[in-house]
């Protein structure tokens, strides 16, 4: 069942479109979507985390999932480059010995997350600079849209202010002085008008 669409007066550009959730039996915001595993719409939603937090990942939560993202990744970079060399340095040629196997697996074990969480993690700083969520930029890629126009682009420090906070002092904390209307400047309607179904 997929929600429907419906358009409050103007023509054109000036036409302002409102969808309407069949699941959850109300209208929806811009950029609201319908999760089928949470079973309710979220607002902004980018995708449902089953491997990290098992909840979607929305305009609540996306900048912890980011930072979550982010720290890992930072972690697993690290791990790999402070530990390498003393193993190495540690290991007596002669003897073949003074490697353990924990040293070795954790190594390649932080190195192989580490590939996958920071390609993750710079696929996501490249939707938070175009704000974009994941489902828009599948569905963008998908109606092969060019030239790919992002109405709720600001441009790049605009964008990351909008989801990391206004203070470069809250870009890296859980605290966050984000706005629904600063992510979203498109006009929403307060109000519950008469709407007509668009053909």
């Amino acid at each position: 069942m997929k929600s429907t669409n419906w358009v409050l007066e103007g023509t054109g550009p000036d036409q302002i479109q409102v969808s309407y959730c069949n699941h959850c039996g109300t209208h929806k915001p811009q950029r609201c979507h319908h999760c089928s595993s949470c079973d309710k719409c979220i607002l902004k939603m980018d995708q449902y985390v089953v491997f990290m937090i098992n909840r979607c990942v929305g305009w609540r939560n996306y900048k912890i999932f980011y930072l979550l993202i982010l720290y890992t990744s930072l972690y697993c970079i690290y791990i790999p480059a402070s530990v390498t060399y003393p193993v190495v340095a540690r290991y007596n040629v002669s003897t073949r010995q003074g490697v353990h196997i924990e040293w070795t697996l954790l190594i390649a074990l932080a190195s192989l997350l580490g590939i996958f969480l920071v390609a993750f993690t710079v696929f996501h700083t490249r939707l938070i600079l175009r704000n974009q969520t994941t489902i828009e930029n599948i569905r963008q890629k998908q109606k092969h849209i060019e030239p790919r126009v992002n109405v709720y682009d600001l441009g790049p420090l605009e964008n990351w202010k909008a989801i990391m906070g206004a203070s470069f002092w809250l870009w890296f904390g859980t605290k966050s002085s984000v706005s629904f209307v600063l992510w979203c400047p498109v006009t929403l309607l307060t109000h519950s008008p008469t709407f007509t179904p668009t053909p």
